[in-house]
């Protein structure tokens, strides 16, 4: 009934609260706040901070052709593509990290507000490794639909010189209702991203570029359960999606601004196409994808970063084409 979809709702919350303070407690109790303040900690370096995106994909398909999990499976994307940007430009020097962020998201008549809280704990001896949390909680509109979606990611990041390496496990929950239809889902997976630079022997021809090679790697699955008509189904969706390709970045500092700019592009390939959309009967027709992007990155002084990049992910199959529009300004106190 839907009373009891309530009440399992209110226990995924509560467990995602109780978890969330009971991990930072554990963690993060011994953060002296009032060091910031006192100048004993440049600003910048308290680990605290604060951030703001606003995230827009759009395509050439008619919005009639899209459906549910054509929102969603880019939704889930797109959570885990800003956490691993986070962790790439992070500062594992900093030891402890706490960052709150909204996001707005759109994507044709999608548009959920995403609040986030990311805790994060550093390697104290070696500063190349850091693991934690991230909690996600999101609410808005899908076509008539009203939704709701709470979701968790839990990480780890591994840097080296030439080398680096991000896992992140996460667990959702999705609701979305009107007056006739109620449905919920459950969805998890696995992503990662391995980069390796090319060493300076291969590079004579790159001086203004710090090239390397990536391979990233989503596997998931999203559970649906539909409710209408007095009737009750359940249907598995899977996906395999994994992109192998090259990036350049270069950094320099102008006054007291440093600028990261970055280019990427690679093949895409979905692996599961005939049950990535099962509960719509749909198969995929873009399972092959060349993949291009641009972004750049500005941080005045460690204390206030804006950024920027565009991405589209063209068919190879047939005209079709999704791009991804991100603008980002980021607080560290």
């Amino acid at each position: 009934t839907y009373f009891n979809f309530l009440e399992e709702e209110w226990k995924l919350k509560k467990l995602l609260f109780i978890s969330s303070l009971l991990l930072s407690n554990l963690v993060f109790a011994d953060i002296d706040l009032s060091q910031s303040y006192s100048g004993d900690i440049m600003a910048g370096y308290s680990g605290i901070g604060a951030s703001t995106n606003y995230i827009r994909y759009s395509t050439n398909k008619k919005i009639e052709d899209l459906n549910f999990l054509d929102y969603k499976y880019s939704y889930i994307d797109s959570l885990n593509k800003q956490l691993v940007d986070t962790l790439e430009n992070d500062n594992n020097e900093i030891e402890k990290i706490v960052i709150v962020n909204y996001t707005k998201f759109k994507f044709e008549k999608y548009d959920p507000n995403i609040f986030s809280i990311l805790l994060g704990i550093s390697n104290s001896h070696a500063n190349k490794s850091r693991g934690g949390f991230k909690l996600n909680f999101g609410n808005g509109k899908l076509n008539y639909f009203k939704e709701r979606d709470y979701s968790a990611q839990f990480f780890y990041n591994l840097k080296y010189t030439s080398s680096e390496f991000n896992c992140i496990a996460f667990l959702g929950k999705n609701q979305i209702k009107n007056e006739e239809i109620k449905e919920k889902s459950l969805y998890y997976g696995i992503y990662g991203k391995y980069k390796q630079n090319i060493l300076d022997k291969y590079t004579v021809y790159f001086d203004y570029l710090e090239p390397a090679f990536f391979i990233d790697t989503t596997i998931q699955r999203y559970n649906t359960e539909n409710k209408g008509d007095n009737k009750k189904s359940k249907i598995n969706n899977s996906s395999i999606d994994s992109t192998l390709g090259l990036e350049g970045n270069k950094e320099f500092v102008v006054d007291n601004t440093n600028i990261k700019a970055s280019i990427k592009t690679g093949y895409n390939r979905e692996f599961l196409e005939k049950k990535k959309y099962k509960s719509t009967n749909k198969k995929v027709d873009s399972k092959d994808n060349i993949v291009g992007e641009v972004g750049i990155t500005l941080t005045y002084n460690d204390f206030v970063g804006f950024n920027t990049s565009y991405q589209i992910k063209k068919s190879l199959n047939t005209s079709d084409y999704i791009d991804r529009v991100e603008i980002g300004v980021k607080f560290k106190f």
